[in-house]
């Protein structure tokens, strides 16, 4: 993924209020958290598409409907996302799926949340 990308949904989130950091949290842990990764194929398209999942894992201590609420917020913020970045890259963002993620503890709340992303560059 092109750093553009990932700028955009780190502003995207903030913008909605949700707490988000990617690959890892770092500091105090708020009532809500989500964290961002991603894994990239190889890309062979002569367009210039690379092609990316996306993952968002939302944590909570609090409940089972304040996580779900982010997440509704969230899906319908990214969901057939299409955009031309300022930098030029052509962006589609489209939501996949969603899931529990079971975790050790009966405290902690877990949803994952999984997007393809498709970026075009004409350099």
């Amino acid at each position: 993924m092109r750093t553009e990308t990932l700028a955009y949904i780190n502003n995207t989130l903030g913008d909605l209020g949700i707490s988000y950091s990617f690959a890892r949290w770092n500091g105090e842990i708020p009532d809500s958290y989500w964290i961002g990764e991603y894994s990239e194929t190889d890309s062979l398209h002569e367009d210039g598409m690379s092609e990316s999942d996306f993952i968002l894992t939302g944590t909570t201590e609090g409940s089972w409907l304040h996580l779900q609420s982010e997440k509704e917020l969230i899906e319908r913020t990214l969901r057939n996302r299409t955009l031309v970045l300022e930098s030029g890259i052509g962006l589609c963002i489209d939501f996949e799926r969603a899931l529990i993620v079971p975790t050790e503890t009966e405290y902690l709340k877990r949803i994952q949340m999984n997007f393809s992303v498709r970026e075009w560059r004409n350099y």
